[in-house]
């Protein structure tokens, strides 16, 4: 059976079915929180949460927020996946390898998800100035 592109699919196991939430923390190898992926209400038995192999980005204040939308994708290497479920952790590593149809250059990726990371790091700064501003509008209103 081929895998989902683009995906990581991690399978848990839960002993019954409850209203409960699956959270799921992504971390570098650097041990850095990059990612939040969850699952609602999962079914007793098997179960499997996705991961889209991107890092969080800023969420834009008033903007829309598409579901399909990934993030900065994730250099390769090895990532660590901690799952949260009714006060119970577990935990498994996720390995990104380059892909294969391409001719990959380290640098060039490192610097592209490097300028992304800073676009993104602005872009936070720029909404939290535009919520200032806007909250001072209605403050005068």
């Amino acid at each position: 059976e081929n895998r989902a592109f683009g995906e990581a699919t991690i399978p848990f196991y839960v002993t019954a079915k409850s209203d409960n939430e699956v959270t799921g923390q992504v971390f570098n190898d650097r041990n850095e929180l990059i990612q939040t992926i969850q699952i609602s209400k999962p079914d007793s038995g098997l179960n499997y949460i996705s991961w889209r192999l991107d890092e969080a980005v800023t969420k834009r204040a008033g903007g829309w927020d598409d579901p399909e939308a990934k993030g900065i994708l994730a250099l390769p290497g090895k990532y660590k996946v901690v799952l949260q479920y009714g006060g119970k952790k577990d935990s498994t590593w996720v390995s990104i390898i380059p892909d294969p149809r391409f001719e990959y250059k380290v640098d060039v990726e490192v610097a592209h998800h490097d300028a992304l990371k800073r676009l993104d790091k602005t872009a936070a700064k720029l909404a939290t100035a535009l919520n200032i501003l806007k909250e001072s509008y209605e403050v005068i209103d």
